[in-house]
């Protein structure tokens, strides 16, 4: 059974544009291996954030719609975690 996640990426508002869609694209080709499809992606734009992250008040968000069959996402984690241009990643199962 197909199933949906939704995956929100906390960045450095002023990275360069090349550099997250770098980040996005080490996620699509790890997604497309999984078998899973990336649906959409959306740049949520700057945000203040409650705490200071790296010194900053602000970042930039973005969320993407994956589908598939149900996936371990602990390598895509363990990616994401090690990688300093991303701050911070939340994957949810979604319901939209």
């Amino acid at each position: 059974m197909e199933k949906k996640y939704e995956l929100v990426l906390v960045f450095d508002k002023d990275l360069q544009k090349k550099e997250r869609e770098a980040v996005l694209g080490i996620i699509e080709g790890w997604s497309k291996g999984k078998g899973l499809t990336v649906k959409e992606k959306n740049d949520l734009g700057v945000k203040s954030l409650v705490y200071e992250m790296k010194g900053k008040k602000e970042a930039g968000f973005w969320q993407l719609f994956l589908t598939g069959e149900v996936v371990c996402f602990d390598e895509l984690s363990v990616m994401l975690n090690r990688d300093e241009r991303v701050w911070r990643h939340l994957i949810l199962k979604s319901t939209v």
